[in-house]
């Protein structure tokens, strides 16, 4: 028995609905079916080109920003360095008048105040450099990564410099041997501690070299 169906006060077949439906959804090859399979299959790929382009892109301007601020640490520590060396000196032969020499300390003193500030501001670089390449996730942060006590590492070691309040402050000790007693500046001391700061221009030779380059990774 043939199966009929009213539609629109019509009485309609299902050949009829069958052919109404071939004629809303045309039938395609195999040949055009992969044709357009290819075509999507391209366009997802030029897609995904553009956005590794654009990753790749954010990525080289985080590095090139981590990069500065690995500079602006080092300057600050060795500038540092080198005006304690020379006050040092200074010091040594007595050429120089206490207020030069307070002042080579102020200098000093600020240095390493806008050194901790770089290594703070150079972590932020480097974790948002390390979210744009997917290293860490969008909220992970210095806290929750760990990267707080590296920080503070490095914070305690280029604290070490010498200060105003320390000049006129000595390490005494008697020496039985020669009967005498023996002194040493805080100050001197603390600039020995000052060449820790060495590692500062290591780290930035590798960032500027081919080891840490990320168009090398």
């Amino acid at each position: 028995m043939r199966k009929v169906t009213i539609k629109n006060g019509t009485i309609v077949t299902d050949e009829e609905i069958a052919q109404e439906e071939g004629a809303k959804c045309p039938v395609i090859t195999s040949e055009e079916y992969l044709i357009i399979s290819s075509r999507k299959v391209a366009d997802q790929q030029k897609r995904e080109d553009r956005d590794l382009i654009w990753i790749t892109r954010v990525s080289n301007r985080y590095f090139s920003q981590l990069v500065i601020a690995e500079f602006s640490a080092v300057f600050f520590a060795y500038f540092g360095l080198a005006l304690s060396i020379f006050k040092y000196e200074i010091q040594q032969r007595r050429e120089e008048e206490e207020f030069s020499l307070n002042l080579a300390l102020f200098i000093n003193t600020t240095c390493t105040l806008f050194l901790i500030f770089s290594l703070y501001v150079r972590y932020e670089i480097w974790l948002v450099w390390c979210k744009s390449v997917e290293t860490f996730i969008e909220n992970d942060t210095l806290i929750t990564t760990g990267l707080w006590r590296t920080l503070v590492f490095e914070g305690i070691i280029c604290l070490i410099a010498p200060y105003p309040f320390f000049e006129d402050k000595y390490l005494e000790e008697y020496v039985v041997d020669f009967k005498t007693d023996a002194r040493l500046r805080i100050n001197d001391l603390l600039l020995f501690g000052m060449f820790a700061r060495i590692y500062l221009l290591v780290r930035f030779i590798f960032y500027v070299s081919e080891f840490l380059n990320p168009r090398t990774q």
